[in-house]
């Protein structure tokens, strides 16, 4: 084009030297002479003179191409255009992210070219492991202009890259969802795993219900409950806890107060319960007991608790004796519901603990139980023994002297004969059934002595005739003998 205009800011004319002389039209023309080589590859001038030599060999005449028509300005954005193109080059240095990024967010021209930026972006997935925060900064704000099969090729390590340095911006862009860099968000999230994405999590204000739509397997790990804890429920508009996993791994994350009763409340106590259970037969449960006061707030829910026909942990058991008063768990009907789990406990294990014997032992001296003779019989003889040989632990004591009748300083220590009393008198008195009282006692010999003391009551004889009438239509060999060890007490001790 004709060069002459006054004013025309200075450019460079290249042409055959035989044509020189016809094309330099410019007044005060230079004739360009060969000189020696003072360009290197590394400023635009050499990239452009490399393209030259060897036409779009690494892809210049493409980018200006694409670039060209996307900028504004004259023939002097041939610069940039050479510059970008060599620092987004597969041979660029690592450092030349750092330019390329200024020349396309800064004031030149390509600043306002979206091209610019895919180009850069795209460039930006295969040097993502060379990127530092700042550079992934530009990628994460840019990445809707990246074509998304390009993107998913790599999303795996993009994803890591990005949520390891800009956590807090995939979570201000999972808010919104429906645009483009919110679907973004939900791809990053969804490549993450979940070691990975908990171990960045940036704070308590991550949008839980936001991310839980897009990954609810967290749901089912531990990590994400303690991450969580502060911001529960509340984050947790009607979360879904059918899951056994998912209750599971709440209860071990979860640790404040608020969050442990908002759980129960949720998920319903009897759900926290079995989560207990199942634990306990796998884990120490001991570290989780603490979740049992929130779920037995309400006392009914302890006896439903303990009707289900499986056999419960003794952990958990006697974590609930030690949040529940022996008489609190009501039995306004049907068998008492913890004679029902003491029962399971001994035909499952072959003994009943003394702890739980002794708990037992105390609700059949108080008012609720509609299964004394029962309760007697399955824990008298545990715990007769186990005082008699002075081994039962006195916070095991405590809970059933308290109950028993008073007695001179000088009768304390006979623990024994205590417990052989209270039976013999609530036999008696409550008229319970007589049949339960001849398999009080394993050892003849203690059995002897409880009949000593039902003899010493008013009626004891009477009601020792019944337990011997009791058993007269078993033929079993066990009864036979306690029939004739009954008769032959009663015939030994004649009225006088």
């Amino acid at each position: 084009m004709d060069r002459s205009t006054s004013g025309a800011v200075f450019d460079l004319q290249i042409a055959p030297s035989k044509e020189a002389s016809s094309r330099f039209r410019q007044r005060s023309t230079l004739e360009a002479v060969p000189s020696i080589d003072v360009y290197t590859l590394d400023d635009w001038l050499g990239t452009l003179i490399q393209d030259i030599r060897h036409p779009n060999l690494d892809g210049l005449r493409d980018t200006l191409k694409t670039l060209g028509a996307d900028i504004l300005g004259g023939r002097e954005a041939m610069l940039s255009l050479c510059d970008f193109h060599r620092l987004t080059t597969s041979l660029a240095p690592p450092f030349a992210l750092k330019e390329a990024i200024r020349m396309v967010e800064g004031q030149g021209p390509l600043s306002s070219s979206d091209m610019a930026r895919a180009r850069l972006a795209e460039y930006l997935l295969s040097r993502v492991d060379d990127a530092d925060d700042s550079d992934l900064a530009f990628l994460w704000k840019n990445l809707h202009f990246v074509e998304p099969g390009k993107l998913l090729q790599r999303l795996p390590e993009v994803a890591l890259s990005i949520w390891r340095a800009l956590p807090r911006q995939v979570f201000e862009e999972l808010r919104r969802p429906t645009e483009a860099v919110g679907d973004w968000a939900a791809c990053v999230v969804k490549a993450i795993p979940a070691e990975t994405l908990l171990e960045y999590w940036p704070d308590d204000e991550a949008p839980f219900k936001e991310l839980i739509a897009v990954r609810p397997d967290l749901l089912d790990i531990s990590t994400f409950w303690r991450v969580a804890d502060v911001g529960f429920p509340v984050a947790f508009p009607n979360i879904d806890l059918s899951s056994d996993r998912t209750v599971d791994a709440m209860i071990e994350g979860l640790y404040t107060s608020s969050a442990m009763r908002s759980a129960v409340e949720l998920a319903g106590p009897l759900r926290i319960l079995e989560s207990l259970h199942r634990r306990s037969s796998v884990n120490d449960v001991s570290s989780f007991m603490h979740w049992v006061p929130y779920c037995l707030r309400d006392s009914s829910v302890a006896g439903e608790f303990l009707n289900q026909p499986k056999t419960l942990s003794v952990p958990l058991l006697q974590a609930m004796t030690s949040v529940l008063e022996p008489d609190s768990v009501p039995n306004d009907y049907g068998d008492d519901p913890w004679l029902a789990a003491l029962l399971k406990v001994k035909v499952e294990t072959g003994y009943l603990p003394l702890g739980l014997a002794a708990y037992g032992f105390s609700r059949a001296l108080g008012w609720r139980s509609r299964s004394v003779a029962e309760l007697l019989q399955l824990t008298f003889d545990p715990l007769h023994g186990a005082v008699s040989t002075s081994s039962l632990e006195d916070s095991y004591w405590r809970l059933i002297e308290h109950r028993l009748p008073w007695v001179r300083e000088s009768e304390r220590w006979d623990r024994g004969r205590r417990l052989r009393a209270i039976v013999a008198k609530l036999f008696i008195d409550k008229r319970l059934v007589p049949r339960a009282f001849a398999r009080m006692a394993t050892s003849g010999e203690v059995f002897v002595a409880l009949m000593d003391e039902a003899l010493s009551r008013y009626g004891g004889r009477r009601f020792l005739q019944d337990v011997e009438s009791s058993l007269q239509s078993d033929s079993d060999e066990y009864s036979q003998a306690r029939q004739e060890l009954i008769r032959n007490f009663l015939n030994g001790r004649k009225r006088k």
